[in-house]
């Protein structure tokens, strides 16, 4: 499986969560696990276009409609924390 298809299958079951629940809070409670759940998916993909593709955080930017800066802040942790693995041995996420 490539990882973009593990960040489908990721949100697509935090997505059925939601229209499975049965109860009003039971959808809110959903809801924020998917909202998280896109987070997670969104940084993981930024990491792998930075570092896999060659993407600039000006490109992350664009595509997440914020500016290169608010990407770099956002993502730049992510990306170094991921290099760092690679270097040390630990490979991919």
């Amino acid at each position: 499986m490539t990882p973009l298809e593990m960040v489908r299958a990721y949100v697509a079951a935090k997505a059925e969560e939601v229209t499975a629940a049965s109860t009003p809070g039971e959808a809110f409670a959903a809801l924020a696990e998917l909202e998280a759940a896109i987070g997670k998916a969104r940084e993981r993909l930024a990491v792998r276009l930075v570092l896999d593709d060659g993407w600039s955080y000006a490109e992350v930017g664009r595509a997440a409609r914020v500016t290169r800066q608010a990407a770099s802040k956002t993502y730049g942790p992510a990306v170094r924390e991921q290099m760092r693995r690679t270097i040390r041995g630990g490979g991919r996420w």
